[in-house]
């Protein structure tokens, strides 16, 4: 048990009052744990949620654009930008439609693409919620 004592701005102070000698078991306290002091860590590699997914979660806040999305095509080949942007376009625009009509798209490297709802907002725009269901890594 504490024993309280009460300053004049209406403080508490609690001190450590000693057990009589007859209070039989409940005279044996342990004393509590000290809480846990946790600190935030910073994965290596991230900035402030501008940077690459950390471990299993995805990058919020992080858009790309057209032209970010043709640059990183260009890295991954030797082709030049008036030679993908045709294809790319065209690519996007059957994906585009095909989520439109309300179909599942299955393209290998990606996933398993599914529209779960469809919302008109007006103005002839529509909001999609899409599941992606991502494959196993070998």
């Amino acid at each position: 048990m504490a024993g309280k004592k009460t300053d004049d701005d209406g403080t508490v102070k609690l001190s450590a009052v000693k057990p009589a000698k007859d209070a039989g078991p409940v005279a044996k306290v342990v004393a509590a744990p000290k809480a846990a002091v946790v600190k935030p860590v910073i994965v290596a590699g991230s900035d402030s949620g501008q940077g690459a997914a950390s471990a299993g979660g995805a990058a919020k806040g992080r858009v790309i654009k057209k032209q970010d999305f043709f640059e990183r095509i260009l890295k991954r080949g030797d082709m030049k930008k008036n030679q993908i942007k045709p294809g790319v376009e065209a690519a996007l625009e059957v994906i585009s439609d095909a989520l439109l009509a309300g179909e599942e798209l299955h393209l290998p490297p990606l996933g398993k693409l599914k529209v779960q709802n469809v919302k008109d907002v007006g103005g002839g725009a529509k909001a999609l919620t899409l599941k992606l269901r991502t494959p196993k890594e070998f």
